[in-house]
C-alpha cells in the first residue's frame, strides 16, 4: 500500500505498484548431520525502483533525449536533441542498433540491461559511454519500458529516456573503436 495525504490533509491509501529490480542471493544455515542439504534461511538482496511506464511520458530536459526502438534495439526514432548531445542527426541512427554506438567495454553492461528489460519490461543501465558523431564520447544513464500493442498485449518497441551526464569527451579514430570492439568481443566469447 501507497500512503499519501489529500487534499483535505486525511491520509488515503492506494494501491500502487511498481517494478522494483532486487539482485542478491540466498542464505543457506550450515547441513546438520541428520540432514543431507542446507536449509534456506532467506534471501540477501538490495532493490531498487524502476521507472514506471509514465516515465515515457515525461518533459525532457536539455540533456535527455528519447528514442524508440525495436525489440532488438535497433532504432526506429530517436527525438530531435539527440543532435545536440551526441551531433548525430536522427536519420543518421535510424535502422543501426544502440550496440553498435556503444563503447567495447560497455557493453556487457548494457546487454545485461537489455536482457533485463525483455525479462521485467522496464531496466535502467549502468552508466555507459555513447560514441559521438566526433568519434569522442559521452556518459549516459538509459531508462528503458517496453511497450505493447494495445490490440494483442504483445510486446512491441522500446522506449528510452536517455540522461547524457557529461561533457563529449576527447574524439578518437572511429578505426580503433573499431578495433577495441572486435578484441572485447573476441575475448568474451572465447572464455
Amino acid at each position: 500500500m501507497y500512503s499519501h495525504v489529500n487534499q483535505n490533509k486525511l491520509p488515503s491509501h492506494s494501491a500502487v505498484r511498481q517494478a522494483i529490480h532486487c539482485s542478491g542471493y540466498l542464505k543457506y544455515s550450515p547441513a546438520t548431520s541428520g540432514c543431507r542439504r542446507a536449509e534456506t534461511r532467506g534471501l540477501v538482496a538490495v532493490g531498487h525502483p524502476l521507472p514506471s511506464s509514465a516515465a515515457t511520458e515525461i518533459r525532457l530536459h536539455s540533456s535527455t533525449f528519447m528514442f524508440r526502438a525495436s525489440l532488438d534495439l535497433k532504432l526506429i526514432f530517436l527525438d530531435s536533441r539527440v543532435l545536440a548531445l551526441t551531433g548525430y542527426e536522427p536519420q543518421d541512427l535510424i535502422e543501426k542498433t544502440l550496440y553498435q554506438f556503444v563503447h567495447p567495454h560497455d557493453v556487457h553492461s548494457v546487454a545485461h540491461a537489455h536482457r533485463t528489460l525483455l525479462y521485467k519490461g522496464q531496466s535502467r543501465t549502468r552508466y555507459y559511454r555513447l560514441l559521438t558523431r566526433t568519434g569522442g564520447w559521452v556518459w549516459l544513464q538509459s531508462y528503458s519500458t517496453i511497450v505493447h500493442n494495445s490490440r494483442s498485449s504483445r510486446p512491441h518497441c522500446i522506449v528510452t529516456i536517455n540522461h547524457v551526464l557529461s561533457e563529449l569527451t576527447s574524439p578518437v579514430s572511429h578505426t580503433s573503436v573499431i578495433v577495441g570492439m572486435q578484441q572485447y568481443m573476441q575475448n568474451e566469447y572465447v572464455h
